[in-house]
């Protein structure tokens, strides 16, 4: 049975920064799910794009983040340019992307793949898909759900992965209290089931 767990990017960022006060905990629970577990990773190009920008933020600001091993070449290399350098943040894009799909084996569900859920064309995704998941996330709003407007994206985006993929319920990891507080409304609206790292080991 194929069990799928949305990684919040809080998670991810724990991963990949050494100096993260939850990096070792994370770590530790990701190494042993991947090793020990049925259960498949997943994000969506949102989440790179969320986890770039703090990277990118973090080497601009000089704040003191310490990379895991593999990015850090990458990380001097950007660090080195006197200014933002367009193309070799959308090649550490990828790099990221490599990093995750690789080291974690998650699955990234870009906007392609995930436009299937309204079943429309890909050329048609600007007027139907990003329409609707703008309406469907406005339902979520008004419904009661109290959270940022990016983390109610990334459960909606959890929510259409599960659509996708025809299964009963999603996983969907996390350490921020604000999409933790709204676990049970997301569960009975969307079968999004919402966990602590530590709960998703006793899954």
């Amino acid at each position: 049975m194929k069990i799928l767990c949305y990684l919040d990017t809080c998670i991810l960022a724990s991963y990949i920064f050494k100096n993260d006060e939850f990096h070792l905990y994370v770590k530790k629970i990701l190494d042993e799910l991947n090793e020990n577990s049925d259960i498949i990773f997943c994000i969506s190009v949102l989440s790179i794009l969320e986890l770039l920008i703090g990277v990118v933020s973090c080497i601009l600001n000089n704040r003191n983040k310490k990379f895991i091993a593999y990015l850090d070449s990458y990380i001097k290399d950007i660090k080195d340019n006197e200014e933002p350098d367009f193309a070799k943040i959308v090649y550490f894009f990828n790099i990221l992307k490599g990093f995750l799909e690789h080291s974690l084996k998650i699955k990234v569900y870009d906007d392609k793949i995930l436009s299937k859920a309204y079943s429309i064309e890909y050329n048609k995704i600007v007027n139907g898909y990003f329409v609707n998941l703008f309406n469907f996330t406005s339902e979520l709003i008004l419904s009661g759900l109290k959270m940022k407007l990016i983390d109610t994206l990334h459960i909606v985006y959890a929510s259409k992965i599960r659509e996708i993929e025809i299964l009963d319920e999603i996983l969907f990891m996390t350490l921020d209290k604000g999409i933790l507080n709204n676990k049970d409304l997301i569960k009975d609206m969307l079968k999004v089931c919402v966990l602590k790292p530590r709960d998703i080991i006793k899954y």
